[in-house]
């Protein structure tokens, strides 16, 4: 099968592009699996109906379903800069700049994209295809800033919102630091280009420029198709039975109530999500990159399953769930006149998966493997279509579905395998692109669409992993500490991946040495909380111990409410290390309803009331809780829990 020839999704694509070229026969995604006698056979059966003719180019149309999405979430904010895709690099040659902003112009006129605007007609969004459309190309002097100005001016550029109307949606900055150093910074919308439109443009550039320095004209293929006869085919698959077919499967892997991702966070979240995020991220050596892949082969898929098969249970080992939801996106371009186009084809899988069986890993990867396969099988239903559809319970704080994504970054066949860490801004990757020789310039990112998002590439043998967060749930600390988890636990996979799933460690042989050399550490003598928070009551009652929404606690209104909600569990029957939930919010009633259940000598468990029911089963069950301290009139909401309930104003 192509497995053994280690065929990755991507390099799948463009496998099926060349069939398609060669024979005319369009291959279905999971041909992956599949043998060459099987596909052979294949080439002299398939229907090729199924692909997209090819009309004249209109200058106005309707937007794509995904563009439709992003088109929406621009218009509830405009300012947004989410959806900007910033790129930077070092030009370490020596360029013709007005050959270049050449190079930059021409390819915003060999793509259509590339010179559209966005705006409402009729009361429904169009697209319009701009004439005589002037490539956005500054060169900044940028010489006498220091390096805090310097960052400070790349930072405000990136997060600089585009107008939809106008186009070009891109925007090139040159900034001369130097007569050796020369910064170029590429923004762009996200919705007229993804990271496949990137590599054609990087590729296009290398071409128009070269072409120019020798006064000659580029070898480039012509474009079989444009992006509105994308839209016209991805319209008519939604409206006819393979579009049923397809939503016939989402919504059976989606039934029931969809599981909302709790991530123990450091911050609350707010009513709104913001869309602050920042970044960090490591490297996997060689050694265990090569073990993943060889395991990969070994059991016929592909390194990106392995991956994300870790990924889940790194997020049930945080979580604590065991029904998970992780965003995926896939390239979107199953035909092969649609390789060479610049635009928005990408499209989000949602990987649904049940980690409540203690599996070994090997037979968990296989389990996932086949419902991954099943994704890609039905990846051309729309993402902002399914949600529209199923119409899942929608807030503010959250983006709807899912909560975390997982993406593999590869770079198409026809621009150097470099590129992909030019995308994660990996420092030191270079490439020659004819005459230009670039090298990635690092930018801090500063959005988030989702909690947590893994971002992975395969750079010089090696994987590079950044984890892109957001930074009103998580510390930047504990962004690295969840980064460093997935490395031990990808180590834990490659020295023995027939472990359970529960076995594999996510902690270092350093670390795991360290927590057990400190937790034989003698406490005798050591005050404990309760017994300190009193001896502050006595000496300093007044001051302050509590402030929260306005409101403020002393120590002794602290340690005395503390006292009455003791003795009040104690009659209740709590007992030495009886286990006691707290569920009252996020205030001050929960800093006193933990000193009352230390002083009653039993153990608390905090919970969140918005924590779905699944996992608060879990926690009951597992801590084997005896009571729960819910606010007054929470009864009725609780008593499913089936514990002895505490109602902590009306009974304290």
């Amino acid at each position: 099968s192509l497995f053994h020839y280690g065929l990755d999704s991507l390099m799948l694509v463009e496998f099926m592009h060349a069939i398609e070229e060669e024979f005319g026969a369009v291959l279905p995604i999971e041909s992956q699996s599949m043998t060459l006698a099987e596909i052979a056979l294949k080439i002299g059966l398939v229907n090729k109906s199924s692909s997209i003719n090819l009309e004249k180019e209109r200058a106005e149309y309707p937007l794509s379903r995904g563009q439709q999405g992003l088109f929406f979430l621009q218009q509830l904010m405009p300012e947004n800069p989410a959806y900007n895709i910033s790129t930077a690099v070092r030009i370490r040659s020596k360029v013709d700049f007005e050959l270049l902003k050449e190079a930059f112009q021409k390819i915003i006129d060999r793509h259509p994209t590339l010179r559209t605007s966005f705006f409402i007609k009729d009361a429904k969004p169009v697209q319009k295809i701009e004439t005589n459309t002037q490539v956005g190309f500054e060169i900044i002097d940028a010489h006498f800033w220091t390096e805090a100005e310097f960052r400070e001016k790349l930072n405000q550029e990136i997060l600089m919102p585009f107008d939809l109307r106008k186009a070009p949606l891109l925007r090139v900055k040159i900034y001369s630091r130097s007569q050796e150093e020369q910064i170029l910074l590429l923004v762009i919308h996200h919705i007229i280009s993804d990271l496949w439109s990137l590599a054609i443009l990087i590729g296009e550039l290398a071409s128009f420029y070269e072409a120019g320095l020798k006064k000659v004209e580029p070898k480039l293929s012509p474009q079989q198709l444009t992006y509105s006869d994308y839209i016209d085919w991805q319209e008519k698959q939604i409206l006819g039975q393979e579009g049923e077919e397809l939503w016939h499967y989402w919504k059976e892997k989606l039934s029931g109530e969809l599981p909302t991702l709790n991530l123990p966070s450091d911050f609350p979240r707010g009513s709104v999500q913001s869309y602050l995020g920042a970044s960090y991220s490591i490297e996997i050596d060689q050694v265990v990159t090569d073990k993943l892949k060889f395991l990969s082969r070994q059991h016929q898929t592909t390194l990106y399953t392995t991956l994300l098969s870790a990924f889940q249970i790194l997020l049930k080992r945080y979580s604590g769930q065991d029904d998970l939801l992780i965003g995926s996106p896939v390239a979107g371009r199953s035909r092969a006149g649609l390789a060479n186009l610049i635009g928005y084809f990408v499209n989000m899988l949602v990987i649904r998966v049940d980690l409540s069986t203690d599996l070994s890993f090997l037979h968990f990867l296989d389990i996932n493997k086949k419902t991954v396969q099943e994704a890609f099988r039905h990846q051309h239903y729309p993402f902002e279509l399914l949600v529209e559809k199923l119409q899942p319970t929608r807030t503010t704080a959250l983006s709807p579905v899912f909560q975390a994504a997982f993406v593999m970054q590869q770079a198409p066949s026809f621009v150097p395998k470099e590129v992909v860490g030019f995308a994660l801004g990996t420092p030191s990757s270079r490439i020659k692109l004819g005459e230009l020789e670039l090298e990635s310039f690092p930018l801090e990112k500063q959005t988030s669409l989702f909690d947590l998002t893994f971002n992975i590439a395969e750079v010089s043998n090696r994987l590079i992993v950044e984890i892109q967060y957001n930074k009103e749930l998580f510390t930047s600390r504990t962004a690295s500490q969840i980064i460093s988890n997935f490395k031990n636990l990808l180590e834990s996979v490659a020295a023995d991946s027939s472990k359970p799933i529960s076995n594999l460690s996510i902690i270092s042989s350093q670390e795991k040495a360290f927590l057990l050399q400190h937790s034989r550490k003698d406490f005798s003598g050591k005050q404990i909380v309760s017994r300190e928070i009193e001896r502050i009551a006595r000496e300093r009652g007044e001051k302050v111990a509590i402030e929260c929404e306005g409101r403020e606690m002393s120590y002794g209104q602290m340690n005395e409410m503390a006292n009455k909600i003791g003795r009040y569990l104690k009659r209740r029957g709590v007992k030495r290390e009886s286990i006691v939930g707290i569920q009252v919010g996020r205030r001050e009633e929960m800093v006193v309803s933990m000193l009352g259940v230390m002083k009653a000598a039993g153990a608390y468990v905090a919970m969140e009331q918005d924590y779905p029911r699944q996992r608060i089963e879990k926690m009951v069950e597992e801590s084997r809780m005896e009571y729960v301290i819910v606010e007054e009139g929470r009864r009725e909401q609780v008593e499913w829990m089936g514990v002895e309930i505490i109602e902590l104003m009306r009974e304290e």
